[in-house]
């Protein structure tokens, strides 16, 4: 059965860039990789809403949708070390441009 975790970001104002836009490129491609490499490649991360895709009307609003292989695959993305360390300089950042974040929903599906 699969995962899947269901979020929710919210700008202050289209001014406000996403973290992705803010992020350096270079780590960023790195990051990707990653990624491609641990989670997409091996079938463990089955899908994820793209930010472009996932955008409101106003651009304010942004939700995504993730769909891991199953939840234990969910817990090892969460005990990864190298997606941890990502995942708090994407709260930082967060945090520091007054985007709020909300977790929808995380269920089997």
């Amino acid at each position: 059965m699969t995962y899947t975790v269901t979020s929710r970001h919210v700008r202050p104002n289209t001014d406000t860039d996403w973290f992705r836009d803010a992020a350096d490129e270079d780590e960023y491609g790195t990051w990707g990789t990653y990624v491609m490499e641990t989670y997409r490649d091996t079938d463990k991360l089955i899908s994820r809403t793209e930010q472009q895709d996932s955008l409101s009307e106003d651009a304010l609003t942004s939700t995504q949708v993730t769909v891991w292989k199953d939840k234990e695959t969910h817990d090892e993305w969460v005990a990864d070390s190298t997606a941890a360390a990502w995942r708090e300089k994407h709260e930082t950042y967060i945090d520091e441009n007054n985007i709020v974040k909300t977790v929808l929903s995380m269920e089997e599906t």
